[in-house]
């Protein structure tokens, strides 16, 4: 699994087809190959910790090689991976996208400057505040869906599926991933009352 991701996220980094990059992303959010029903909740939760690796790693690599030939500019290449989002689909999914792009300016100060792609303002990608803003929106969805289940007071957030474990368990890690990196704004639109976080 960790080969076929890390050559996923190669692949991704190298697309400049937005309809490729488009549906690798797709591929990646709700593959079956990848998303096994027969999967424990462990090896689904291992499985997105991965995914939000690979974003993140191709959105690094592709930062890195920014200052290139490239047909596709850095932020059309972050519009097309976005485009793999559907809005019908399970939020905890979109999650790990967010999160991965979240973390792709942190690269460290010397790969930074030599490839010139960070300024004064940090992030970059020019519409970093706008994946910030999905991935907390996001993460109220996901948290909401909980509560309309009856699943956030103390005595009811047992976990009554696997799914939900997973998807608690993705927001946990998500937040622990990028709290940091967070605006003020966007901290104080969370709501840390919903099942403890």
């Amino acid at each position: 699994m960790c080969s076929l991701l890390a050559s996923a996220a190669a692949l991704l980094a190298e697309l400049n087809q937005p309809a490729n990059i488009t549906l690798l992303t797709k591929h990646l959010l709700f593959g079956p190959g990848l998303w096994r029903d027969s999967d424990s909740p462990a090896e689904r939760l291992r499985t997105a910790i991965e995914v939000i690796r690979t974003f993140s790693s191709a959105a690094k690599t592709r930062a890195l090689g920014a200052a290139s030939a490239r047909s596709l500019p850095l932020d059309g290449w972050q519009s097309a991976v976005l485009q793999g989002v559907h809005e019908e689909s399970q939020a905890w999914r979109h999650i790990l996208l967010f999160t991965g792009l979240l973390l792709a300016p942190q690269l460290s100060p010397a790969a930074a400057d030599r490839a010139g792609i960070l300024n004064e303002r940090g992030p970059i990608f020019s519409n970093f505040r706008a994946v910030e803003h999905a991935f907390v929106t996001a993460v109220g969805k996901v948290l909401a869906e909980r509560e309309g289940e009856g699943t956030t007071s103390p005595t009811r957030c047992s976990r009554h599926d696997d799914g939900q474990q997973v998807e608690e368990a993705v927001v946990a890690v998500s937040l622990s991933f990028v709290f940091d990196l967070l605006s003020p704004s966007a901290k104080t639109r969370l709501d840390f009352q919903v099942c403890g976080y």
